[in-house]
C-alpha cells in the first residue's frame, strides 16, 4: 500500500488551498455544505411572528433580527428577492442609519467558548436605491441594547458601496477579545454609516450568514420547519384556543397554571398585556371572570426545569373566585399569547 504525503490540495485555477493537511496528521478544509454552518437564525427571513411591517425602531422584527433608529416603517416583503430567496426587509427613506443586528447566544454567560479566537465571515445580500454604504460590527453584549459592550470589531474602515440591483457583500474578522462576566451574546450589526454619505435612504436586505471561516461560503437554506423551532426558543405565540389548567388562590388569582410551550424557551419569558382572561372554575354555574396580569412563576426550578415544555404560572386581576377550586383558563379576546424570552 502506497501513500500520498502532501501538503495541501488546490483547485487548478485556485489561489489557496482547498484542504490544508498539518504534519500532524490533521488537515483543514474549505467545504461549502456543512450543515447548521450559518450561525444566524431565520437567515432567509422565513420567520416573522411579530407580522411583516413594523413601525417602531429599536425592536424585534422579523424572528431574531433587532432593528435600531431608522426614521420609518419597515417591511418583510415577497415582491422581488434575489435568485434563490423568498423574502426581503425593505427600509424605505430612513433618516437615520439602519443597523440590523443578531444576538447569537453565547453558551455560558460571560464565555467565548466555541466563538475564542475564531475568524468569522459574515455576508449578507443588498441593494439600495439610495447609494448606501453598509459594513459589519460586532461586539460581546449582554442585550439586544447593550450592557458590557465588549468591542470586536469596528468596521467602519471597511465600508462598501451598495448598487441598486442584488449583489452579495461581505466582511471578515477575527474574535481576539474575550467576554465581560456578564456578556450574554455574541452581537453582529450589519449597518449603515452613523451619518454623512450612505448612512440614509432606502435599503432592502436579506440571506444574512455568519460562519466560522475566511470565505462566504453558500448560503445555507434550513427547512421552514427547522427554522420556526429555532426561533421558539426565543419568540413564541401560544394559540388564544388554549385551555390552561391551574387552581384559584383565593378570590383574585389562578396559580400553578399551566403554560404549554412549542418548545423549552431560553430564559424565563415576558408575556405581552393586553390580553384579559377568563376562568371557569367549580363554583358560580361555572362563571367566568376576567384575569389581567399573566406571569411565569418558578422557572428554571427543580420542579419546573427550564428544558420542560410547560411552564408554570401565576394570573391576577380576577373577582369572586372560590379559594381552592380547579380553574380552566383561556385568553378572552381572541388574542394569541406572546412569549418573549429574546436577548
Amino acid at each position: 500500500m502506497s501513500t500520498l504525503k502532501v501538503g495541501g490540495i488546490r483547485g487548478v485555477s485556485a489561489s489557496s488551498d482547498a484542504i490544508t493537511v498539518a504534519n500532524d496528521g490533521t488537515a483543514t478544509g474549505k467545504f461549502t455544505n456543512i450543515p447548521l454552518k450559518n450561525l444566524f437564525i431565520n437567515g432567509a427571513l422565513l420567520i416573522s411572528q411579530r407580522g411583516d411591517s413594523y413601525s417602531s425602531a429599536n425592536a424585534y422584527m422579523a424572528d431574531r433580527w433587532y432593528v435600531f433608529a431608522t426614521g420609518s416603517t419597515s417591511s418583510r416583503l415577497t415582491t422581488s428577492p434575489p435568485s434563490g430567496f423568498t423574502h426581503y426587509i425593505r427600509f424605505p427613506s430612513t433618516s437615520n442609519s439602519v443597523i440590523f443586528s443578531q444576538q447569537i447566544e453565547l453558551d455560558l454567560q460571560g464565555k467565548a467558548g466555541r466563538f475564542a479566537g475564531k475568524t468569522v465571515t459574515v455576508s449578507w445580500y443588498a441593494r439600495s436605491e439610495s447609494s448606501n454604504k453598509m459594513y459589519v460590527d460586532a461586539a460581546f453584549k449582554n442585550a439586544s441594547g447593550g450592557g458590557d459592550y465588549t468591542t470586536i470589531v469596528s468596521g467602519s474602515g471597511s465600508a462598501q458601496d451598495i448598487t441598486s440591483s442584488w449583489a452579495r457583500y461581505s466582511q471578515t474578522f477575527t474574535i481576539s477579545v474575550d467576554p465581560h462576566a456578564n456578556n450574554k451574546c455574541f452581537s453582529i450589526m450589519i449597518r449603515t454609516p452613523s451619518s454623512g454619505s450612505g448612512s440614509t435612504g432606502t435599503l432592502e436586505l436579506t440571506g444574512f450568514q455568519a460562519e466560522f471561516g475566511s470565505v462566504a461560503t453558500d448560503f445555507e437554506f434550513r427547512p421552514i420547519a427547522a427554522e420556526l423551532v429555532l426561533c421558539q426558543r426565543y419568540y413564541q405565540q401560544i394559540s388564544a384556543s388554549t385551555l390552561m389548567l391551574g387552581a384559584s388562590n383565593g378570590s383574585s388569582q389562578v396559580g400553578n397554571l399551566t403554560i404549554p410551550v412549542a418548545v423549552p424557551m431560553r430564559a424565563s419569558p415576558s408575556i405581552a398585556s393586553g390580553i384579559t382572561y377568563h376562568a371557569w372554575h367549580g363554583d358560580n354555574d361555572g362563571q367566568n371572570n376576567n384575569g389581567t396580569a399573566l406571569v411565569v412563576a418558578n422557572f428554571d426550578t427543580t420542579a419546573n426545569p427550564k428544558e420542560s415544555m410547560l411552564m408554570q404560572g401565576t394570573l391576577n386581576g380576577f373577582s369572586s373566585l372560590t379559594d381552592n377550586r380547579v380553574a380552566g383558563v383561556t385568553p378572552n379576546n381572541n388574542t394569541p399569547i406572546k412569549l418573549d424570552a429574546e436577548l
